[in-house]
């Protein structure tokens, strides 16, 4: 049974989208990044992403990035962690997704 509260969005910055459309080099087309849930593990979301996705999946590399202290008035507060997940697909498979239509 497939979590599906697992991956939370995508992740398009400037560096992950030239991954995506990146003619030149093969390799870096089959890169995505993805938000996910700071309890999965690299096992899940890759089994996530190969039944979702009908894809097969090369390597998952996850990374946790620290919230950010902000001020509200004279309150400290905290945003909350997040982990990035950058998952890289075997030759030949492709996302089906549009960086264009992604909020």
């Amino acid at each position: 049974m497939l979590n599906y509260n697992l991956i939370k969005k995508l992740k398009v910055t400037e560096k992950t989208s030239a991954d995506i459309y990146n003619k030149e080099n093969v390799d870096y087309c089959r890169k995505y990044t993805f938000v996910v849930d700071i309890q999965g593990t690299k096992e899940e979301i890759s089994n996530f992403v190969e039944k979702f996705y009908n894809v097969k999946v090369k390597q998952v590399n996850t990374r946790i990035l620290k919230g950010r202290v902000r001020m509200f008035k004279r309150i400290k507060g905290q945003t909350s962690d997040q982990k990035i997940a950058t998952i890289t697909l075997e030759k030949g498979y492709k996302l089906d997704i549009e960086v264009d239509n992604v909020a």
